[in-house]
């Protein structure tokens, strides 16, 4: 009998070789052809690997109490620990009891394992420098710089008011901040050593309790940081906002207000005159108000009154001279308020304050002009040339017997404060009735 021929027609090499791909996509999918596998092929070499047992070792290493901040320093590949898998009682090893045991791990096994190797490495080549370490102590700050709040100045200054409320401040104090901060602050330096009871970084993270501990790239030397210092007051407290240049990191220090300078002495200075000839715009009138008591319950005196009373500060806030000033001028034209009859003695000085420039209403330099008696209104002289080298001009109730202003809890004292200096302006409050008046008043009451 003739031998029959085999041979494959083309339409049955299509279909078998059809069934031959499903065949083999099955299997690399299921993981059953490992060498299929391209995550095999870009595993990390044999010295990269890690036991997995050497994982729990190195996260016990880590105190509780200490861990980094920020995701950190650039490891070497020797020191990269991929995670732990979990507990595979075919991949634990036996303990060696003289007999040969065959093991092998499954080809899904070493596919999570080589992945996990994978991605181990790639986030050792994805993290960055640590900027300090927190801890139940609070936070050291030891590299500037590394990760800043803001990108610029300008950014800084434009996200002020966000960062003033993720600094944790009251509102009150964000608004003469936001007010402060529109002009330039004090130069100052940031020391290793300094304490910050807040400080931002990168995305507004806030760390507390925050100690300047600068690493030094060389022993015997250290680092310190250049930044702008603004001051305010609120309710008792000071608080220092510190912008350093370097990283845009917004922090603050809080305190208490420093303590007020000793009383002025009792025995009054030598007399000065406070008539001066000239005219305006090189002559300043600030006149001096006092009125009887009624004046007090003109609408909304009295509430007024109540609020200045309750104030840390002289410039921007309530205080019924500036507010009520025109009032009670009217009232006088109308035959309802009037000047008082009775003599009273005041102490008039030119003063130099940080809160002329948003700072605490603290005085550094005082230079006393002269005690003068007012019996209803007195007016008070000054050069231009006299004013623009001074913040203020002080005037004190020597006796304490007047209603308002009530006593400033800075002091103790009646006193009212005329700006000279404040910021974006000419001349201070001055600028309120400018050339060709060059006149203002201030009022007392009773």
């Amino acid at each position: 009998m003739k031998r029959k021929k085999w041979g494959l027609t083309l339409k049955e090499f299509l279909v078998l070789a059809l069934v031959a791909i499903v065949v083999i996509a099955a299997a690399y999918w299921s993981g059953y052809l490992p060498w299929l596998n391209i995550n095999t092929w870009t595993a990390a070499p044999a010295d990269m690997k890690v036991s997995a047992r050497a994982a729990p070792a190195a996260s016990a290493a880590q105190s509780p109490a200490s861990k980094p901040a920020v995701v950190a320093v650039l490891a070497p590949p020797a020191a990269i620990v991929p995670p732990a898998p979990k507990s595979d009682p075919a991949a634990t090893p036996k303990k060696d009891t003289g007999k040969k045991v065959a093991t092998s791990a499954s080809p899904k096994h070493k596919k999570e394992k080589a992945n996990q190797v994978r991605t181990a490495n790639l986030a050792a080549t994805t993290t960055l420098a640590i900027a300090g370490t927190e801890s139940a102590h609070g936070f050291r700050w030891e590299h500037f710089g590394v990760d800043p709040y803001a990108t610029s100045r300008e950014e800084a200054m434009r996200t002020r008011d966000s960062a003033f409320r993720a600094l944790g401040l009251p509102s009150a104090v964000i608004e003469q901040l936001v007010f402060a901060t529109a002009n330039s602050g004090e130069k100052t330096r940031i020391n290793v050593g300094d304490h910050l009871d807040v400080m931002l970084s990168k995305g507004g993270i806030a760390h507390k309790n925050v100690t300047v501990a600068f690493a030094a790239p060389v022993r015997g030397m250290e680092y310190a940081a250049s930044a702008e210092k603004w001051q305010v007051t609120w309710e008792g407290r000071t608080y220092t906002v510190l912008l350093p240049e370097i990283c845009s990191n917004w922090s603050v220090i809080i305190g208490p207000v420093p303590a007020a300078p000793p009383p002025m002495a009792a025995a009054p200075p030598p007399a000065q005159p406070l008539s001066i000839i000239g005219s305006c715009p090189d002559v300043y009138t600030l006149k001096v108000n006092i009125w009887t008591h009624p004046a007090l319950y003109l609408p909304g005196v009295e509430r007024t009154h109540a609020r200045e009373e309750l104030e840390e500060r002289f410039a921007y806030v309530p205080h019924v001279s500036r507010e009520h000033g025109a009032q009670l001028r009217k009232a006088y034209a109308a035959g309802q308020a009037a000047r008082s009859a009775i003599t009273h003695t005041f102490r008039v000085s030119l003063i130099m304050t940080p809160e002329s420039q948003g700072g605490a209403p603290i005085i550094t330099k005082e230079q006393v002009i002269s005690d003068v008696t007012v019996t209803g209104l007195k007016e008070l002289q000054f050069k231009r040339t006299t004013l623009e080298q001074w913040d203020a001009i002080r005037v004190v109730s020597n006796e304490g017997d007047v209603t308002s202003p009530p006593r400033y809890h800075g002091t103790g004292l009646h006193e009212l404060r005329f700006f000279n200096h404040l910021p974006r302006t000419t001349l201070g409050e001055w600028d309120g009735n400018p050339v060709p008046d060059c006149i203002m008043n201030e009022h007392w009451i009773e």
